[in-house]
């Protein structure tokens, strides 16, 4: 096959024709000679991870160090501020003035005493107001007195202050009576306890416990508790001698609230202890000194009851096992010429005291069971 011998040519351009332009040859943005620097772009980053990485470590122990420092202000700023009595200055005035008013002859409260301090009122007197032309303070002290056979008395005595003169009783103490309580008002210690009958185990566990706790001999004492720490000791009464002791209440311990009453576990009860202390023996037909206590029984209506606390009488509804024991804490018989388990001034001048007294188990006890009516079950 013969070759063309004019191949077509292409076409020349015409004068102001564009260049062709190819898309691969051309460039989305040209460097610029105002970029930053990549290296110091690179610096740069590294000091942020840096910082924030301080950050994090750093935020949290400000945070507690400003916590504790606040704290401790708040702690300071909280601390009660202890200030003196308002009173102090005069009060022992108006004291002494009573005693001295007491004590004169004739005195005008025979056998009378002074009970205590209650109260007092103050009043200020400005320059205008006074005949000496100065400021002062009168305080008026509330006090009261009773007689020996249980009347009382309200006495008040004025002083007044400055801060020249001191304080000056203004005049002698006044005798105002008391109204007397009404001892027919039927009130109960507690009104909204169901009461509960002891049992005759119950009862000498009573009995058992008065006796344990006029020993003086801790061992004997913490027995009868039947207290399951070993840690746990427990202070007798020495130094005295039980005559009697006598049931006089009983309710239904908060523990055992949802049992019957005839069935309750635990069981307060209010009872009186009859004594006679070895350093004052009582002479012929004088009465025997009475004690009250309430006392918490557990297990009170199995074979197994027993005393489990005490208090003063009001204080049933408070009372919890073995809130009486001393912890980690050794507790010695005393002396016999002590009245305190713990040391002191011996009390006790002559052991024989007692001399021939009925003994029940060695402390003097007359072996009875006590009853619900004061009166001795044998």
């Amino acid at each position: 096959m013969a070759r063309n011998p004019n191949p077509k040519q292409p076409k020349a351009r015409k004068r102001g024709a564009k260049e062709p332009t190819e898309w691969w040859n051309q460039s989305v943005e040209a460097p610029r000679a105002d970029l930053p620097d990549a290296d110091r772009l690179s610096r740069r980053a590294r000091r942020y991870r840096r910082w924030v990485l301080a950050s994090v470590v750093i935020a949290p122990i400000s945070l507690f160090t400003n916590f504790a420092f606040y704290a401790n202000m708040g702690s300071e700023a909280a601390a009660p501020v202890v200030s003196s009595d308002r009173y102090s200055q005069t009060r022992s005035v108006a004291l002494i003035e009573v005693r001295k008013w007491l004590a004169s002859d004739p005195s005008p409260l025979p056998g009378g005493v002074l009970v205590g301090w209650e109260r007092a009122t103050t009043q200020r007197f400005d320059p205008e107001s006074t005949s000496a032309g100065e400021p002062y303070t009168v305080e008026t002290h509330y006090m009261t007195l009773a007689t020996p056979n249980g009347t009382t008395f309200t006495t008040t005595v004025p002083i007044a202050v400055d801060d020249v003169h001191g304080p000056v009783a203004l005049a002698l103490p006044s005798l105002i009576p008391v109204p007397p309580s009404d001892l027919s008002w039927d009130a109960s210690t507690y009104p909204n306890t169901a009461t509960a009958s002891l049992s005759e185990e119950a009862l000498v566990a009573v009995q058992t416990w008065a006796e344990n706790y006029t020993s003086g001999d801790p061992a004997r004492f913490r027995s009868g508790i039947q207290d399951p720490n070993p840690n746990h000791a427990y202070v007798p009464l020495n130094g005295a001698r039980l005559i009697d002791v006598t049931v006089t209440d009983s309710w239904v311990s908060p523990e055992s609230s949802s049992q019957a009453a005839d069935a309750a576990d635990a069981v307060f009860a209010e009872v009186t202890m009859r004594i006679e202390w070895a350093f004052d023996p009582l002479d012929g037909d004088q009465s025997a000194p009475e004690i009250a206590f309430t006392v918490l029984l557990d297990d009170a209506n199995t074979g197994a009851a027993r005393v489990v606390a005490w208090g003063g009488p009001g204080t049933g509804l408070d009372l919890t096992a073995y809130e009486n024991a001393l912890t980690g804490r050794e507790v010695l018989a005393a002396d016999e010429d002590s009245l305190v388990n713990t040391g002191g001034e011996p009390a006790i001048t002559d052991p024989d005291a007692f001399g021939d007294a009925p003994s029940n188990g060695g402390n003097g006890g007359n072996g009875s069971t006590p009853s619900r009516d004061g009166g001795e079950r044998q």
